[in-house]
């Protein structure tokens, strides 16, 4: 048999195969995609959540050495703008890539104990212009599940009419017995902190800001 006689009596893809193989792909398509994007997703949300531990040592180590006020008193709260914070790389934004709603974005101190005898407990809670949220949330509840979307105009927490310096500003934050909906100082409800619930026989928090804004 000479070489053309062998080229004639090669075969190509019928039109079948060719569909098989298409539709085969598809299906890998269908079946990669969403786990990538699944992947994606849930590295943005803990690369989020370290930052956020992060943010918060950085505020605890700030502190300790006198750079911030520490709550003493049981209704004291200590509000540290992350516009304060020392940001890695110089980017002051979500893991998103997307900057933070400054007024919205912050760790805040409580004291859960005795002023002889004060234990701490630190919250994070941050917003980007997308709307992708933390809520006000402890630092051991720090986690994944925590990383949510679709904030808009109802971000959990908000620091927004408060004039804080680096030096710090006190505000009175009123709250009604059992709401976590407080405001800041009598008759402007404003802005609130949601999630802080006030010890028992307390009406009000005694709150110092630091913000740079």
């Amino acid at each position: 048999m000479n070489k053309r006689s062998k080229l004639l009596n090669k075969k190509g893809f019928t039109l079948i195969e060719l569909l098989a193989v298409i539709v085969i792909l598809g299906v890998i398509m269908a079946i990669a995609i969403p786990a990538v994007s699944t992947y994606i997703s849930k590295s943005k949300k803990d690369a989020w959540i370290s930052s956020a531990k992060g943010f918060i040592q950085d505020v605890h180590n700030k502190a300790l050495s006198g750079t911030y006020t520490l709550p003493t008193e049981l209704n004291e709260v200590t509000v540290v703008s992350l516009n304060m914070v020392r940001v890695e790389r110089g980017k002051f934004e979500s893991a998103y890539g997307l900057p933070y709603v400054d007024k919205k974005s912050y760790v805040i101190i409580t004291n859960h104990n005795t002023p002889e005898n004060p234990e701490y407990n630190y919250y994070f809670a941050a917003q980007d212009e997308r709307g992708n949220y933390i809520p006000l949330t402890l630092e051991n509840e720090l986690d994944s599940s925590k990383v949510l979307s679709n904030a808009k105009n109802t971000a959990p927490v908000s620091i927004q009419s408060l004039s804080g310096t680096p030096t710090g500003t006190s505000k009175n934050l009123f709250c009604e017995t059992g709401n976590t909906d407080c405001s800041w100082d009598s008759g402007t409800p404003k802005s609130f902190i949601v999630g802080l619930k006030l010890p028992a026989g307390y009406t009000k928090w005694i709150a110092t800001i630091y913000s740079k804004n």
